[in-house]
């Protein structure tokens, strides 16, 4: 269960005198290691598909050269652009030398000086017609690696993190007293330079009736020992503060990472399941666990 949080980024250079980009942007939660498509770029609805995410905005034409620059693109929770949904031609094929202020933030994050004619034609096209435009990230990263074996949906908009964010917050009584809740997640962050790179914890599953554990660690911080070093500091706080005792764990079967935590954890094989996907479509063959604490 490797999750990243993204946020997705429109910039629109309309004026010369412009000094800065206009960023129409907000954070979400994506289920996914992380990444984007360019196949679902246009000015008419896509149709849905399980998986993906579609990013919508009105887009009006501004009056004088070359003033009508933007691009679409994924950024992972560290700011870091995971990978170009789309970008207008003229400032992808090089505008951005004549005019330093087009789309700057984009020409920056995406390294367009030093990507290739290829790679620059990919995710670049002529300048759209006026109208709502729509453009569908596919949940794959600029190496086209996807994340295979998560359980839930992405959020398609601050709203649905804002109400994400309310249901896992943590709640106290006025002594100050930690009533009982369905979720305890936990953020991960370095103590060395107080970075955010993945959350965890424990979440209700009302089939087996034990808190199944879960975590989201960033792709760039994976092979570090993050995870089971985070998940045992959940451990003690869950018996210590929680009275927990018994936890459930689970991973699809190809997952062979989160296979590694579960193992390293001391985790006990319990049965092989049939995990379904909350999109209704997919299904992950998967290994089930329990762990006394």
């Amino acid at each position: 269960m490797k999750q990243s949080v993204f946020r997705y980024n429109t910039a629109l250079c309309k004026w010369r005198r412009r000094r800065f980009a206009l960023i129409i942007g907000t954070a979400i939660l994506l289920t996914a290691m992380c990444a984007c498509s360019n196949d679902g770029v246009g000015s008419e609805p896509p149709s849905y598909e399980a998986g993906t995410l579609t990013i919508s905005f009105d887009y009006e034409k501004q009056s004088g050269y070359a003033s009508n620059q933007f691009a679409v693109w994924i950024e992972d929770m560290g700011g870091d652009l995971v990978k170009t949904l789309y970008a207008t031609r003229y400032t992808a094929n090089g505008g951005y030398k004549n005019r330093p202020d087009s789309i700057f933030l984009w020409v920056d994050k995406s390294g367009l000086a030093a990507m290739s004619k290829t790679d620059v034609d990919a995710v670049s096209g002529a300048t759209p017609a006026a109208g709502t435009q729509y453009y569908t990230w596919d949940m794959t990263d600029k190496n086209n690696n996807a994340a295979e074996y998560v359980g839930w949906l992405p959020h398609h908009s601050i709203e649905d993190t804002l109400e994400w964010l309310r249901q896992i917050e943590w709640k106290r009584d006025d002594a100050g007293v930690i009533i009982p809740n369905d979720n305890y997640i936990w953020g991960f962050v370095l103590k060395e330079t107080g970075e955010l790179f993945g959350s965890g914890g424990l979440i209700w599953e009302e089939g087996c009736q034990l808190f199944q554990v879960g975590y989201n660690i960033k792709k760039t911080h994976w092979n570090n020992g993050f995870t089971t070093e985070a998940m045992r500091a959940i451990f003690h706080y869950a018996v210590t503060n929680l009275g927990i005792k018994r936890v459930a764990g689970g991973h699809a079967k190809e997952n062979l990472a989160s296979a590694k935590v579960i193992e390293k954890l001391g985790f006990v094989y319990d049965r092989d399941d049939i995990t379904p996907h909350v999109d209704g479509v997919r299904h992950f063959d998967s290994r089930e666990y329990y762990l006394d604490l």
